[in-house]
Parts: C-alpha cells; sequence; structure tokens
C-alpha cells in the first residue's frame, strides 16, 4: 500500500508541475484580457480579482507555489516507492500542501472563468475561454485525488496504530 501511495504522489506531483505551467499562463492571459478590456476602462478592480492582479505581476512566484508543491509530492512519493523510514510525515505534510495550492487555484479560476462570459466563442478570448474551463476540470480532479490519497493515508496511518496496540 505504501509504493502505491508513493507512485501516485509521483504522478500527482509530475500533474501539478504541469499544471503550474499550463494553467497559470492560460489564467494569467484571460487575467490581462479582463484588466485590459473592462476593469481599466472601468478604473475599478473587484475584490474577486485582486489575486489574479497580483498574479499577473508576479508570475513566477505564482508558478513556484504550485511547482515546489509538487515537486515535494514527487520527491516523497520516491521516498516512500523506495521504502525510506520516517517518509510518512513528510508525505502527509506534502500531500496536505499539494491540496491547499489545488483548492486555493481551483476556488480562484471560477470567477475568472465566469468573467469571461460575454466573449464571442469563436474569437482567440473565447478559445482562451475553453482552454480555462480544461484547466479548471484538470485542477478539480487534482484536488480530489489529493483528498483521496490523504484518505488513504490517514486510513493507513490509523490501520497500523491499531495493530501496534
Amino acid at each position: 500500500m505504501k509504493r502505491f501511495l508513493g507512485a501516485g504522489a509521483i504522478v500527482q506531483g509530475a500533474c501539478l508541475i504541469a499544471i503550474s505551467f499550463v494553467t497559470i499562463g492560460v489564467a494569467i492571459q484571460a487575467a490581462e484580457i479582463l484588466y485590459a478590456e473592462d476593469f481599466d476602462r472601468m478604473d475599478h478592480v473587484p475584490p474577486w480579482f485582486v489575486p489574479w492582479h497580483v498574479a499577473m505581476r508576479n508570475e513566477l512566484v505564482s508558478n513556484a507555489a504550485l511547482f515546489l508543491s509538487g515537486l515535494a509530492l514527487v520527491l516523497t512519493g520516491s521516498a516512500l516507492v523506495g521504502n525510506l523510514k520516517g517518509t510518512t510525515r513528510w508525505f502527509e505534510g506534502a500531500c496536505w500542501t499539494a491540496m491547499i495550492c489545488c483548492l486555493t487555484l481551483a476556488v480562484a479560476l471560477i470567477p475568472l472563468y465566469l468573467a469571461g462570459d460575454g466573449w464571442p466563442s469563436e474569437s482567440p478570448a473565447g478559445h482562451l475561454r475553453r482552454r480555462l474551463l480544461i484547466s479548471l476540470g484538470a485542477v478539480w480532479l487534482e484536488s480530489l485525488t489529493l483528498v483521496g490519497t490523504v484518505t488513504l493515508m490517514r486510513a493507513r496511518r490509523d490501520s497500523e496504530a491499531e495493530s501496534a496496540l
């Protein structure tokens, strides 16, 4: 079971690393369009857009958070597959961190996607909105698999504690 969780974590970490580059790039493109065409003209930025406004100016920080979280999953998953001692605690922490990053991104993508509702579907912005929807689905799927991994890890830890008694 431990090696299975480790192999799953390696795959989840690789997906999170890919999400960090693809999804953040698509989301920032959508945010730039929204800012240039809607919010800049109104001279008002809605409160839900503030994180994207910051991310537009610091794209490297946004990518680094998800990238490092995915890398931590890959490294701790590799340690679990290699059956190294003491990695369970690190693995659970990496899973929680990745899950928090994924859920934060997933929740932040929803209003960004909905704000582009008026974009014509056959325009470049409409194609970008479809890519944003696909990215949103991928991030939610990653979040759900991380919840499953944490649930399995806790069940495994609880069964080990019961067997030790």
